[in-house]
């Protein structure tokens, strides 16, 4: 009971904290972040919203949510050790609030509809441990590819991630390519984003597999014939101009982690395309920092930030209809209510003298293999 109470008292602290505009969370003794996020609640029809421009989460039974985010929370501070000695987080409260902003800020547009339902998704995300292990997906030339399945700090999208590492072996060099931050869930995996490092790469390595991996463009850039429908994905799409502009790295990088799954079982593939709570926080820190420094005109400040998000949203959207051009027994759609992404990925007749094939190949082979 004192915990359920505990857990009421912390969920009326985030919310009104929230409503504010800035959610403080002490790290030590001498450090207190200060999260500029605004949402707003609606506790079983009890409505606090002040501003629909932000997100509203609805809670259509609070004591089962309460249940739930004690359940994940069991889960969680576990799972997410490292974070709570990382971060310095002296006093439990300060770590449970910092582990339920994390939850909330990773809640699509749907999830938001129904808060409970979605903590008990990632607590099945958490129950449903990934092996902690490195896949081989064998030579490529004179380089050697291992795709390494770690987990992810509590600010990210989702508690795994899967990189796929090129190394040289004699030089002593690896070249990175773009992780997929993934969770699974009732046979179904959910991928949140397919993003590479910030710094920049520069070795041999990273010289010979980028003009190695940028093959995968041939044939993108040939004319639409009879029986392709330029709105095959989405309408208004510019179908071969689109999908070519995409990252050949991330598409490896997907490829191999779709052909995993598909391995392993999993065809169902979902993705939401945007985050609210996590895209609006960023926007209303622009907002916050703008009035400090005395700037009146913040619209620039907002369309940019608007246009690296519909660029990001965009180029995520591409990536998927990308893969299905070549994987095209693939089913792919937009659930334009929830705005996610899903693909049913399905066997492929494979086309010689594409790499992404000899990929999806490699990975049948091994499965096969282990049965």
């Amino acid at each position: 009971m004192r915990q359920k109470e505990y857990l009421s008292n912390l969920i009326q602290e985030i919310f009104e904290e929230a409503s504010n505009g800035q959610i403080f969370i002490a790290r030590n003794s001498e450090f207190e972040w200060r999260y500029y996020s605004r949402f707003y609640s609606n506790i079983e029809g009890s409505d606090k919203t002040k501003n629909k421009s932000y997100p509203t989460v609805r809670i259509r039974n609070y004591a089962e949510f309460v249940d739930e985010l004690d359940e994940y929370l069991d889960l969680a501070r576990d799972f997410y050790e490292f974070d709570k000695d990382y971060h310095e987080f002296q006093e439990d409260h300060d770590f449970d609030k910092f582990l339920i902003l994390c939850l909330l800020a990773n809640a699509d547009f749907g999830d938001l509809q129904d808060i409970t339902k979605f903590v008990s998704k990632r607590k099945k995300m958490l129950e449903n441990h990934e092996e902690l292990s490195v896949v081989d997906v064998g030579d490529f030339g004179k380089y050697f590819c291992q795709a390494k399945i770690t987990k992810h700090q509590a600010a990210l999208e989702a508690p795994f991630c899967f990189t796929p590492h090129f190394y040289d072996e004699e030089r002593g060099e690896e070249y990175v390519l773009p992780s997929v931050t993934y969770g699974v869930i009732d046979g179904q995996v959910v991928i949140y984003a397919v993003q590479g490092r910030r710094e920049k790469q520069t070795n041999k390595v990273s010289k010979d597999i980028s003009r190695f991996l940028r093959k995968v463009n041939s044939g993108v850039d040939l004319p639409l014939g009879e029986d392709d429908d330029p709105e095959n994905f989405f309408e208004g799409m510019n179908l071969r101009k689109d999908i070519k502009n995409v990252s050949p790295f991330a598409l490896v990088s997907l490829t191999m982690f779709l052909s995993n799954m598909k391995s392993r079982g999993f065809s169902q593939v979902s993705a939401p395309a945007l985050l609210p709570i996590r895209y609006l926080a960023e926007r209303h820190a622009v907002l916050v920092r703008a009035k400090v420094k005395g700037i009146d005109d913040v619209s620039p400040l907002i369309q940019r930030r608007e246009d690296i998000q519909k660029n990001a949203t965009d180029n995520f959207m591409h990536l998927f209809a990308r893969y299905c051009f070549h994987f095209d027994n693939s089913e792919f759609d937009y659930d334009d209510i929830n705005h996610r992404m899903v693909l049913t990925t399905k066997e492929q007749k494979h086309v010689n003298g594409n790499i992404l094939f000899e990929i999806d190949q490699r990975f049948r082979n091994s499965a096969e293999k282990e049965k």
